[in-house]
């Protein structure tokens, strides 16, 4: 498997921020929100693949991310999909949160993802909304959408659970 030089801008872009952003949590002003930085979110969906002959399938998703802010944070994700023609989806994002109350958020996620399996294997940009639910200041609900258009369009729908470290 060989990665492209772009690939490696994002990973490397993605680490940096990744780095970087404890920073910026320890320099914010105090909200009234209850504040965790570190996450994680495994997840479980359906993926539909714009490939000639693909079957859609289903997936599963892994996510870890950090709250830079408590309306800006940055996710690195997984993505394993039951397919012959698309393996592994993954890719950094920068994640833009809006509070609707204090216990609803709404996402919109933008980055750099990969594609890859049998027949493909290219780098392209993901974009997707989302919606997480607090169930208690550790666990919330999430569901929401990422399309990937990496050469051939990958679409995602998941829900699943984040657990705040």
């Amino acid at each position: 498997m060989t990665f492209s030089r772009s690939f490696a801008a994002a990973c490397l872009a993605g680490a940096a921020a990744f780095l970087a952003a404890p920073g910026v949590v320890l320099a914010q002003t105090s909200d009234d929100r209850d504040y965790k930085p570190l996450y994680g979110t495994l997840s479980a969906g359906f993926v539909n693949i714009a490939l000639d002959g693909a079957d859609d399938s289903a997936g599963f998703f892994a996510r870890a991310g950090i709250e830079a802010t408590t309306h800006v944070s940055f996710e690195g994700d997984a993505g394993f999909a039951l397919s012959d023609d698309v393996d592994l989806l993954i890719g950094g994002f920068g994640v833009a949160r809006y509070p609707v109350s204090d216990v609803v958020d709404v996402l919109a996620r933008v980055g750099l993802a990969r594609v890859s399996g049998d027949d493909v294997s290219t780098v392209g940009v993901a974009f997707g909304p989302a919606v997480e639910v607090s169930v208690t200041p550790k666990i919330a609900l999430r569901a929401g959408a990422t399309f990937y258009d990496a050469g051939p369009s990958v679409d995602v729908f998941e829900i699943g659970a984040r657990i705040n470290f």
